[in-house]
């Protein structure tokens, strides 16, 4: 008995859905691994959707909230470029 195809549209929403599961499963489980920080001050969280619509929740600690942009900028940007810099000498 031959399998009838599945429509690319059925696989796109089931591989959105799997994806969308993975994501909150690692979000899960990287603020906790953060919650866990012995020096824990602050937080900022950011999540966003496919159309680039952001949630954003965020405790400030110490840093004044007017400078909290340009501090997770930077933290941001050394992150990204550190993790560029290690894929490009595999």
């Amino acid at each position: 008995m031959q399998k009838k195809p599945v429509s690319l549209k059925v696989y796109r929403s089931f591989r959105d859905k799997k994806r969308r599961a993975e994501l909150k499963t690692a979000l899960k489980t990287v603020a906790l691994e953060m919650a866990d920080h012995p020096d824990l001050a602050g937080y900022v969280i950011v999540t966003f959707d496919s159309e680039g619509e952001t949630v954003v929740h965020y405790d400030c600690g110490p840093i004044k909230p007017v400078l909290l942009p340009a501090c997770v900028g930077e933290a941001l940007s050394r992150k990204v470029w550190e993790q560029d810099s290690q894929e490009a000498e595999i």
